[in-house]
């Protein structure tokens, strides 16, 4: 069943990925499995921001990626002539561009990384496992030293005492025999498996979906987990923490709002706040925005990771930033050939 799981999440995954790519002279839609070394692969920060092989950047524009995955630094890196290379596993954040493909698989970054780790090699027994190998040898051990002390007992009480027909030495060694069997606990590895299924299980209804069942008593023994810091013990995501408006410090505590405080702080005038929200919204790249699944309820941060939270102070603030968007002379898309560009220090 859940090898069926896997099969139909993987299926769908590789569905959902597609790229379109220019082979031939023609642009055609693939999968990420079926892109080949010579590929010019289109890219953009909304519907195929994640890159799937190394890359050569070819042409594009404004476009930033977030290469955390490699060096744990939120911080997006703009890609240009200087910085061409594209690396697989990390994610456009802003921009839309071309690329020309130059490793694929295990041998692009992202691939030889994946090999480093899950490697061909013997794996190591899991430590359940390898208990249970030396405790069945050290049965066996003890099985046998038994086994010999009954046999040699049992022989010089059959022929040494009572001086019985040699013929009853097959007698014996079926004997003992049967004792060195019965040391042999055949029924452990079966009973194993079972407790590892049945936890397994539990794992699943628990939302924990686990492809073998070594895994359940692997993470059961984990006394020291390894892990990296952006993106799995924090949400790789910004926040804004304190502001300076009109003079006046705005600092929050943990779990607080800073847009929230500026919108029930008396002391700053209305028309400051509109300004603020304005500059936040106007002052952002359109690839930044704030998206909400109907199935969660955290927002996804799209694009630069700074402009985001000043968005989401603007929301909490009571603005929509895609509303003041639309009607600022020189940002909406009716209006671009009017206004003048403006730097705000």
């Amino acid at each position: 069943k859940r090898e069926r799981m896997f099969e139909a999440l993987t299926k769908r995954l590789a569905q959902s990925n597609k790229r379109f790519i220019i082979r031939g002279g023609k642009q055609i839609e693939v999968t990420d499995q079926e892109i080949c070394v010579g590929d010019i692969l289109s890219f953009n920060s909304h519907m195929a921001a994640i890159i799937s092989c190394d890359g050569i950047y070819l042409s594009g524009k404004d476009v930033k990626t977030d290469e955390s995955a490699l060096t744990g630094e939120p911080e997006p890196i703009a890609k240009d002539s200087e910085h061409p290379f594209m690396i697989s596993g990390t994610t456009v954040n802003s921009g839309s561009g071309t690329m020309l493909v130059v490793a694929v698989g295990d041998y692009s970054i992202a691939g030889k990384i994946k090999k480093s780790v899950y490697g061909q090699g013997e794996a190591e027994p899991s430590p359940l496992y390898g208990k249970l190998d030396k405790m069945a040898n050290n049965i066996g051990k003890v099985g046998i030293v038994c086994a010999s002390t009954a046999f040699v007992a049992m022989c010089a009480w059959t022929f040494g005492v009572h001086k019985r027909d040699p013929a009853e030495l097959l007698d014996i060694f079926l004997v003992t025999l049967g004792v060195l069997a019965c040391a042999i606990p055949e029924g452990l590895p079966l009973a194993l498996v079972i407790a590892l299924a049945l936890t397994s299980n539990k794992m699943t209804k628990e939302s924990n979906l686990v492809k073998t069942l070594n895994s359940c008593e692997t993470m059961g023994s984990a006394t020291t987990i390894c892990t990296d810091k952006t993106g799995t013990l924090t949400t790789n995501r910004m926040t804004v923490r304190g502001a300076n408006i009109s003079g006046l410090d705005i600092e929050v505590t943990v779990g607080g709002s800073v847009g929230q405080a500026l919108k029930d702080d008396g002391r700053i005038q209305s028309e400051i706040k509109e300004v603020l929200a304005h500059l936040c919204a106007c002052c952002t790249m359109n690839e930044s925005g704030i998206r909400y699944e109907p199935s969660s309820s955290v927002p996804t941060f799209q694009g630069n990771p700074t402009e985001c939270a000043l968005l989401k102070m603007a929301q909490e603030m009571g603005f929509d930033y895609e509303a003041i968007r639309n009607e600022a002379v020189g940002r909406s898309p009716t209006t671009l050939d009017q206004g003048s560009a403006k730097v705000f220090t």
